[in-house]
């Protein structure tokens, strides 16, 4: 499918490009010792973010942990150098492991806090062994510092520093049943991480930071762990809500995610390879081993990404305007790396840890019911056929103003497709009405109706407009048992039946498994774009029920086709027999 053209996306990237080049042609063929430069000469220029870099690196050291925590100027590695060029000054990161990012945004707090008087700048980490590890870095950066660079403090210790020119950097974890303090103060910098592993309630504390640093510059960063706070924040800026810009690093833009000497080795017509360690020839290779070194689909899938990217960064050269030798030794260091990780933490902790999906790392800790891979459209919205069976299932609402709104879906039964949806804000009664003319459009179809709240008022008026033979009732587990055993017959048991499907703690699971079962076998068919997308967002939570993964997001054009599609599948024979209609099976799609 060809990938979806993102306009926003594609505008960060030129200014990316743009600023790039324009950073290189200020900095071009300069001899100057900028390690020399005094603070004023810093601040006269600072607005140029490529001085600001140039400050970063010149100036500010860290440990470098692949060298016995030797101390090293900062110099960008590959991702840092790619965010630094596409920050807009509202930015959500989805990250790897150890990637780097938290020091390049310690070191943005830090740098702005000794150029800038009167500005507040707030690292927030997710725990206290995270907190110290910030408190180390910070000050391995501050004190790293040349006596020339450090502008007098009023105070300093591991936890802040304050400037006499009164700009401060904290370093601070939200505390729980704490989460709204520090509301009221003014933040111009805030590097909030992992923020998906924070204690206590995410929500209150997003808000309240956020409220402080309200015209500031925010920064957060994590690795996914479950469809909550940090993954609406990064979904709102990948389709520009909010303010936010999204961005996405895979592991491999890690250049020591690499095991030296590995080779990729194909055979025959390059329709299979086989990954070669260091230690091994592949003409050794035989039995058990041979078929162990064999690439899967994926793993074939995942090089050609690794060989693009390499193109890319510049590491590697196309050979050829036709030719994508993705298996060079180049990418076989890289699928080798994946390999050895996979079997010392295990594949699903891998693509979480080391995503090569915004999305998949997401789904592999966050529950959804249904499955992104399987989210697509598969057929279109249609008009009535002539001996088509239909049901009609109804999400309903109060109608308010600012309330959630009410959805109504059309299945057809014969051939298991999404043919309506409608999403609209009406009274109970008034819903009703529309119901009715929709059932009437597509041949009197059978209706469930949520029975729930204000479904009780839908139901009623449907009711009162004649629509009880058409009108689903749910026929309780005792009710089915008197059937089965013949103590009722179906009609006696349909007469005691309640009008409605009660979605309550039993019947609303049941619902979402069928849905997900549907969807992902292809027995149901998706017409709807924005059923798919609200879709993405509703999880399972805790109590064993589902809703969209915040109290902001949606479910109910989820739950109106859920509803629908458990009625068909699960119990739509009892209310056939019971007015002696039983439609064919079949697959129209």
């Amino acid at each position: 499918m060809a990938k979806k053209h993102n306009p926003l996306r594609e505008d960060v990237d030129n200014r990316a490009k743009s600023a790039i080049e324009n950073a290189r042609q200020r900095l071009k063929g300069s001899e100057d010792d900028y390690s020399g430069k005094p603070l004023s000469w810093w601040r006269e220029r600072w607005k140029d973010k490529a001085i600001r870099r140039k400050f970063i690196e010149t100036h500010i050291k860290i440990s470098d942990a692949l060298d016995e925590n030797e101390l090293v100027d900062f110099k960008f590695n590959d991702i840092q150098d790619d965010l630094w060029n596409k920050l807009t000054g509202k930015d959500a990161v989805l990250k790897m492991r150890r990637g780097g990012l938290s020091t390049l945004f310690q070191a943005i707090c830090l740098a702005e806090t000794i150029i800038k008087p009167r500005l507040k700048a707030r690292s927030v980490p997710h725990d206290a062994d995270t907190e110290q590890e910030f408190r180390d870095n910070f000050k391995v950066m501050f004190e790293g510092l040349k006596p020339s660079m450090k502008p007098p403090t009023k105070y300093y210790n591991e936890q802040r520093v304050r400037f006499k020119h009164n700009s401060e950097y904290l370093t601070q974890t939200v505390q729980p049943r704490r989460e709204t303090k520090g509301r009221g103060l003014a933040i111009q910098i805030l590097h909030l991480t992992e923020v998906a592993f924070w204690i206590g309630n995410q929500l209150k504390a997003l808000i309240a930071l956020l409220t402080a640093a309200e015209g500031g510059q925010v920064f957060v960063e994590s690795t996914a762990n479950g469809m909550e706070q940090f993954n609406k924040i990064y979904e709102d800026g990948k389709e520009g809500k909010g303010g936010w810009t999204s961005h996405f690093y895979q592991w491999w833009w890690r250049r020591n995610c690499r095991v030296t000497g590995a080779t990729i080795e194909p055979l025959g017509f390059g329709e299979v390879f086989y990954l070669v360690k260091p230690s091994e020839r592949f003409s050794d290779l035989s039995g058990q081993r041979l078929e162990d070194a064999k690439l899967t689909r994926r793993e074939m899938a995942v090089a050609l990404r690794i060989y693009k990217h390499l193109i890319r960064r510049g590491y590697i050269q196309k050979r050829g305007a036709f030719r994508d030798d993705w298996f060079r030794p180049e990418v076989a260091e890289y699928i080798a790396w994946r390999r050895a990780k996979i079997e010392d933490i295990g594949e699903r902790d891998f693509l979480v840890d080391y995503p090569e999906s915004d999305s998949e790392c997401f789904e592999n800790t966050g529950r959804p019911v249904i499955a992104n891979k399987d989210l697509k459209v598969t057929c279109n919205f249609s008009e009535p056929q002539d001996g088509h069976e239909y049901l009609v299932s109804v999400d309903t609402s109060g109608g308010t103003e600012k309330g959630n709104p009410a959805a109504i879906q059309v299945i057809d039964i014969c051939c298991g497709a999404q043919v309506f949806e409608e999403k609209l804000k009406l009274k109970p009664d008034l819903l009703g009405i529309r119901v009715a003319e929709v059932c009437d459009l597509y041949f009197r179809a059978l209706i469930v109706v949520e029975s729930n709240n204000t479904g009780i008022a839908t139901i009623n008026k449907l009711r009162e407009l004649g629509y009880d033979d058409v009108l689903y009732r749910h026929l309780s587990a005792p009710l089915r048992r008197a059937v089965d055993r013949g103590d009722k017959t179906i009609e006696e048991a349909m007469e005691q039946a309640e009008f409605g499907f009660p979605t309550d703690a039993v019947n609303k699971p049941l619902a979402g498994m069928a849905i997900e079962k549907g969807v992902r076998t292809g027995e149901l068919a998706l017409a709807s774009e924005a059923f798919v997308k609200q879709a993405r967002k509703v999880v399972w939570k805790d109590n064993g029920s589902f809703s969209g993964q915040s109290s902001t997001d949606e479910d109910d054009l989820f739950m109106a086709l859920a509803i629908g599609w458990f009625v068909i599948t699960t119990m739509y024979g009892f209310f056939a027999r019971s007015v002696g209609v039983l439609p064919e099976v079949g697959d129209a799609r």
